[in-house]
């Protein structure tokens, strides 16, 4: 039983990087964009806007779900709390990207 928490974990944790890398790109985009008044860079962004907080919400249903289903303790409880909160904050962030 618990190596399917953890596996699901590990696709949780999968998920929640990407995210941050998405995110990271969106911020490198839009400096670039501002710098060089890239307007085609920057309608581009504003097109992809919901990609953001459609991945933030999937993320958080999902760490929700593998809360209620498999009760993780200590320190497992830990990660899935720290990852739903540090979605809120990436999420945040590529908003003001």
């Amino acid at each position: 039983m618990h190596e399917i928490f953890l596996d699901e974990l590990k696709k949780l944790n999968t998920q929640f990087m990407e995210m941050g890398v998405f995110v990271n790109d969106q911020i490198d985009q839009a400096t670039r964009a501002f710098v060089d008044h890239d307007k085609k860079t920057a309608q581009s962004m504003v097109d992809n806007e919901e990609k953001i907080p459609t991945e933030s919400i999937d993320i958080q249903k999902k760490a929700l779900k593998l809360m209620a289903l498999q009760q993780p303790v200590a320190t497992d409880f830990r990660v899935v709390i720290s990852i739903l909160k540090a979605t809120t904050d990436l999420e945040r962030i590529g908003e003001n990207a």
